[in-house]
């Protein structure tokens, strides 16, 4: 899961991976109050230029990213985790690797750097700033350092009005991308996502998360920002703290896989194991209502079953809603003929994305993370 900062580099630069760039989600909240270790990987900062002040230092990069943290402090709730120096540290919380000159400032979200292998980089920072936005570098260590908490695009709150135009888009698009690329790329970095259980804060164009959107791709009433945010918002000192007073994050203490999983296959009895086919034969049929009508509207189902000799066991499917209906009702044999339906998509209008690789084998790189409408179905016995 990997967000970016730079508008542009959306289009010129891509690690590939899929990327899921949501406003919040309770899945990747780290524990209240927990203080997050930093190591930078490189024996050296670059020298960019700093507002014409020398070379910027570890010490300086880490007062701005505590400025998230000391918005819970200066609210009298210590609840946001604290970014602290580690030194050589392989299993430090965040490493920060420097680039320059890619204009690809990027970073994990959340507990999702928990996954990444031990001493590999979770976030990237490139913090050049140009002549005409001196200050840019400290929005990117803003921007960058509100991923690792969890926080997500603000472009893509489901209350965002129109801010680009499709048809410019796609026309600007179709000019740096092959055109297999381009309705995929939309999907992942541009549609309004779905409003998830855990979706807390009122869009705000203000906000450090917010892109600056190119004139050359603006919707005709554009009424997002028309500076480049480069300070917290008021929403983000008062979100920030909102979403970590209560205590929703899942830490580090969950056990992922290798590489990480969204599959959280531990029964309240402390059993572990992966899902099989048959597990599914007896489970009702899901249905999900009130989708909004876009293709791309990621989606979780998650339910209880009972009697399969491990007690109560919570599972769940996390994918990619991908047909242009209101409602879907996935054909009972998605559940019990095994998962060659769900790796190639149904046969069906229903189509769902990878899904045999996070329910059988986790790999958090080949599937999208989800997080936005959550029912809940109960198994009968």
């Amino acid at each position: 899961m990997m967000c970016y900062t730079d508008w542009m580099t959306l289009v010129e630069k891509d690690d590939g991976r899929a990327d899921e760039l949501w406003v919040l989600t309770d899945e990747d909240l780290w524990l209240v109050g927990k203080t997050l270790k930093v190591r930078f990987l490189d024996d050296r900062i670059p020298a960019w230029p700093n507002d014409g002040r020398g070379h910027i230092t570890e010490e300086e990069i880490l007062k701005i990213a505590n400025e998230w943290h000391q918005c819970g402090v200066e609210q009298g709730k210590d609840v946001v985790p604290e970014f602290v120096p580690c030194g050589a540290d392989d299993t430090a919380d965040i490493r920060v690797k420097f680039i320059v000159d890619s204009g690809c400032p990027r970073s994990k979200v959340g507990t999702a750097a928990t996954r990444v292998k031990a001493g590999d980089p979770t976030m990237w920072l490139d913090l050049k700033s140009p002549d005409n936005c001196p200050s840019l570098y400290k929005r990117t260590i803003r921007h960058e350092f509100g991923h690792a908490l969890d926080l997500k695009h603000e472009h893509q709150h489901p209350d965002a009005p129109p801010l680009t135009d499709p048809r410019k888009l796609k026309e600007y698009l179709t000019q740096r991308l092959p055109p297999a690329e381009i309705d995929e790329k939309i999907r992942v970095q541009w549609a309004a996502l779905a409003r998830g259980a855990s979706q807390k804060s009122k869009y705000d164009k203000e906000s450090v998360m917010h892109y600056l959107i190119p004139e050359v791709v603006r919707a005709n009433k554009y009424v997002g920002p028309t500076e480049l945010p480069i300070e917290l918002s008021d929403c983000d000192k008062t979100n920030i703290v909102l979403f970590y007073s209560k205590d929703t994050g899942s830490g580090t203490d969950r056990d992922d896989g290798p590489g990480g999983s969204i599959v959280d296959d531990s029964g309240e009895n402390g059993s572990k194991g992966n899902i099989k086919p048959e597990d599914f034969a007896s489970f009702p049929r899901p249905k999900l209502v009130d989708l909004i009508n876009i293709v791309g509207v990621r989606v979780k189902v998650k339910w209880r079953s009972i009697g399969l000799g491990l007690g109560f066991k919570d599972w769940e499917l996390n994918g990619i809603y991908a047909t242009k209906c209101r409602e879907l009702d996935p054909p009972q044999e998605c559940m019990t003929e095994g998962f060659s339906q769900w790796k190639s998509g149904l046969k069906s209008e229903y189509s769902w994305k990878k899904l045999a690789e996070v329910l059988v084998l986790p790999a958090v790189n080949e599937i999208e993370l989800s997080g936005s409408y959550v029912p809940k179905l109960t198994n009968k016995k």
